[in-house]
């Protein structure tokens, strides 16, 4: 029982050390205009993501589904 309390023990003090959720870099910029916001809206767009080897994600999907079909019939369905 002393050991699983020593090892938690041990694992609350280290694992502050490894997280860091809300450090930030900063590359370059300044982020003083953003000074008092609160809350911060932000949009993602994948126009131009690339899948694997793919220049978009029809061709991997048409692809791995030719792959599936051809290993077992009906299996990428």
């Amino acid at each position: 029982m002393k050991f699983h309390t020593l090892l938690m023990a041990a694992a609350i003090t280290v694992a502050p050390l490894f997280v860091n959720a809300q450090r930030i870099k900063l590359v370059e910029g300044s982020v003083s205009p953003l000074k008092g916001i609160t809350e911060l809206n932000t949009e993602f767009t994948y126009d131009n993501v690339k899948v694997g080897e793919f220049s978009n994600e029809d061709d991997y999907i048409h692809k791995k589904t030719e792959e599936y079909n051809k290993k077992e019939a009906g299996k990428a369905n």
